[in-house]
């Protein structure tokens, strides 16, 4: 058996017993180990409701982390529903986390919006689950937290073949359906509801705010948002990271000639010149011409902005 994984080919030298994985709104998912020659991998299969099978990841085995719950986590504030928001093909699991006390009256809800990357709905990386912390915290003070699986992460094959995806096919078009969502959800005060974005979701909040009906968001609130393009951010990253000897130069050397043609006047993504080597040419152009602080100017919606200390 051969994978063919990002264009490599991995040759399969055992598969395991497949076991039971996350069942969900959305999905049934199905985990396979499998090992490789040089690594060992996951593939997870997802089923549909009717039991076809609807999507695909392989993700190679990693560290395995734990979780602690913070302080504040006591499950007797919240209780959690399961729903969906959006429609085939993407339609995506959520979780709505309501405080206890609030079983005869609707509440203000924050709307959490993923950074960049694959995410599931606690925006899990490594032992952190942010996503998750917030909608444990939240509820103690009143408020609702709606969270869910980000469209590459619960769709990732059918999203990795689409040849014309931007970042509202893998961001902004989600948080519309979720403020919409929660416009009609019982429960839920429709003229309190917040988006919430970090870093990438921040970044696109803008753009956001603009596509969502009018006066349907009472605020935002922006973790980390970078209010540059993503190429001005991502090659003074690299540098950095570079001069820590963390990153070879040649990398950084690759990324600057690839973002010099993103901004050629002449670039198309409907033809991409042959030595633009990134991929998602649409996603890419779009990342690289989009200036959210010029955007946001002529809104009025009151944004809170918190960065992180090192």
């Amino acid at each position: 058996m051969v994978v063919i994984s990002n264009g490599s080919a991995w040759c399969c030298k055992k598969i395991r017993t497949a076991v039971q994985g996350e069942v969900n709104t959305v999905h049934q998912n199905i985990e396979i180990p499998i090992e490789f020659e040089h690594a060992s991998a996951t593939l997870t299969v997802r089923f549909s409701q009717n039991r076809q099978i609807d999507d695909w990841r392989i993700v190679p085995e990693e560290r395995q982390f734990s979780f602690s719950t913070p302080p504040y986590d006591t499950s007797k504030n919240y209780r959690e529903t399961q729903l969906s928001i959006g429609k085939a093909p993407y339609e995506l699991p959520a979780t709505l986390t309501l405080p206890t006390r609030s079983k005869h009256q609707n509440v203000p809800v924050v709307i959490l919006v993923h950074g960049s990357g694959p995410s599931d709905q606690d925006e899990t990386f490594m032992s952190l689950k942010p996503f998750r912390d917030l909608a444990s915290g939240l509820p103690s003070q009143g408020i609702a937290v709606l969270r869910y699986n980000k469209r590459t992460y619960e769709h990732t094959a059918k999203m990795s073949g689409e040849s014309k995806i931007n970042v509202d096919d893998e961001t902004t078009d989600d948080a519309v359906l979720a403020v919409e969502a929660m416009a009609k959800q019982k429960s839920i005060d429709s003229r309190n509801i917040f988006i919430l974005g970090h870093s990438q979701g921040g970044m696109m909040m803008p753009r956001i705010l603009n596509q969502t009906p009018d006066k349907s968001v009472r605020g935002s609130i922006l973790l980390a948002a970078p209010s540059r393009t993503l190429p001005e951010l991502m090659l003074e990253q690299f540098a950095y990271l570079v001069s820590l000897n963390q990153l070879p130069k040649e990398q950084l050397g690759f990324f600057q000639q690839q973002f010099a043609i993103l901004q050629d006047p002449s670039f198309s993504p409907a033809q991409p010149p042959k030595e633009f080597l990134l991929g998602t040419p649409y996603f890419w152009y779009d990342l690289a011409h989009w200036h959210p602080t010029e955007v946001a100017k002529s809104q009025d919606t009151p944004p809170l902005l918190l960065q992180g200390a090192r």
